[in-house]
């Protein structure tokens, strides 16, 4: 069994890197006490972990209280490693509001929402917070939203479920590199449409680098030989658009889809901090 001694031989930069795995690992299973606890033990340690502890932060309903006392009783740069903000079940809350408003939030750059966060978002983005990537969870129509939050957004993620035109939108992001399209698969020509008009906006946008659009079957009784057709078909109507910055990928089973994209804020938060990007998914369609 290796000493606490032979620990204190290692050379500074192993021991670093061991205290980092350890605090990452901690996190992504959901055991924030292990890292909290490492804070603790000496004021190197705290500055290895601390930046781990609040890479990714979700506000909800449950826990903004607690964050707003956090940032009252902090020095200012408290929460100055943070880089991804997920609001999800907040529902819109003051207690949220003012979070957002007094945190000095400089290196945010990717944002996760439901409806609730997004009007919170909206609510305080001039501000405060200027996210580069923004993630929509809920099926958002372009008109009925502001368009303030989108003015700095380089990458953006969109579940589309309704017959939705987004180029209007598009063509005043003018920095938009990369978009990913969650397509929900339950009427296949219906699908197909919708993907026809929002690529082909993507597409349009000069700064646009590469376009996803990720398929989840929600056909969850059908045949594996069906979803393959459906997928099929789609994949075809993307090759007529004959451009290497068009991508698929491909969700068979929706209830993992749920979980990690339009699930709980404890599940956003897991897969964020596994520093998983989703705008790097999928395979070229020509």
């Amino acid at each position: 069994m290796t000493q606490y001694s032979d620990m204190l031989s290692l050379p500074p930069e192993l021991i670093r890197e061991i205290i980092e795995i350890v605090a990452y690992d901690a996190i992504s299973q959901d055991l924030a006490w292990v890292a909290t606890a490492l804070v603790l033990v000496s004021r190197d340690i705290r500055a290895w972990v601390h930046p781990i502890l609040y890479h990714t932060i979700h506000i909800d309903m449950h826990n903004d209280e607690a964050l707003l006392r956090l940032l009252d009783s902090k020095p200012l740069d408290f929460f100055a490693p943070t880089r991804h903000i997920i609001l999800v079940d907040c529902f819109g809350r003051t207690i949220t509001q003012r979070w957002l408003a007094n945190a000095r939030l400089p290196h945010v750059e990717t944002c996760t929402v439901d409806y609730g966060g997004f009007l919170a978002l909206q609510t305080q983005f001039i501000a405060n917070i200027r996210p580069t990537r923004l993630i929509l969870t809920f099926g958002a129509v372009p008109g009925l939203i502001s368009a303030r939050p989108f003015a700095a957004v380089t990458h953006l993620r969109l579940l589309l479920h309704m017959d939705v035109d987004w180029s209007s939108r598009f063509s005043k992001m003018p920095g938009l590199s990369h978009v990913v399209f969650d397509v929900v698969v339950m009427i296949l020509s219906y699908a197909v449409s919708i993907l026809e008009v929002n690529v082909r906006a993507a597409l349009a946008v000069p700064t646009c680098q590469r376009v996803i659009v990720q398929i989840v079957d929600k056909n969850i009784n059908a045949k594996e030989e069906d979803a393959d057709r459906r997928f099929d078909t789609v994949i075809r109507a993307l090759r007529l658009f004959e451009d290497s910055r068009v991508y698929a990928a491909r969700v068979d089973d929706q209830h993992v889809w749920n979980r990690t994209f339009n699930g709980t804020a404890r599940t956003c938060a897991r897969e964020a901090r596994k520093d998983l990007d989703p705008w790097s998914i999928g395979d070229r369609v020509v």
